[in-house]
């Protein structure tokens, strides 16, 4: 566990899956921020959609912490399950109001939808790692710009070389790379 890593600390941020059948004030806020969460993930795939009537209460604490939320549209990448919706996660965007909301496991299939979302929700953020084959990156950026999109590795299970290289060889300005290798996430971790 993360206590066994203490060299890790500061390197690693984690992030934990919301127990969706317990109560908002009876998740372990304290223990999470006390290992260095700076935000937390629903996993629809698994949990089922996040309760309505909750997600205001996850919301209200999320922004009050200054944490993000993470949705995945994959369970991972390269699975044969479907994660969530970007329905899903456009209602949690709006719920959540001001707090970031965190897209991961894209599809280029949902290029249109994905940056139809991004202009339509200030506090979407989409990770651009499942994205790394076709235009996807530049349309998007183009369309919506590069301030919401972060460059991930995939749950930790992929190597980071390609979807960063994706980013750096993307024809992108330097202050978009920039943002979008770097930047960007800083901000969504509280390293900024």
């Amino acid at each position: 566990g993360i206590d066994d890593c203490a060299e890790a600390r500061g390197r690693l941020i984690p992030v934990p899956v919301v127990n969706q059948e317990k109560p908002v004030d009876e998740l372990e806020w304290d223990v999470w921020s006390e290992r260095g969460a700076q935000g937390v993930r629903v996993c629809p795939a698994f949990y089922g959609a996040y309760p309505n009537g909750a997600a205001k209460s996850l919301a209200a604490e999320l922004s009050a912490r200054g944490w993000f939320l993470q949705i995945p549209l994959l369970t991972y990448y390269g699975g044969p399950h479907r994660g969530a919706s970007l329905a899903q996660a456009k209602a949690l965007a709006e719920a959540c109001g001001e707090a970031p909301v965190l897209i991961v496991g894209a599809g280029r299939n949902e290029i249109v939808e994905l940056t139809n979302a991004l202009k339509a929700h200030a506090n979407l953020y989409l990770d651009v790692g499942n994205l790394s084959t076709g235009p996807g990156l530049e349309i998007i950026a183009a369309a919506a710009g590069a301030g919401r999109l972060v460059c991930g590795r995939g749950f930790g299970v992929s190597c980071i070389t390609a979807f960063r290289d994706m980013v750096l060889y993307s024809g992108l300005p330097d202050d978009a790379i920039e943002a979008i290798l770097f930047d960007n996430a800083s901000r969504l971790l509280g390293l900024a």
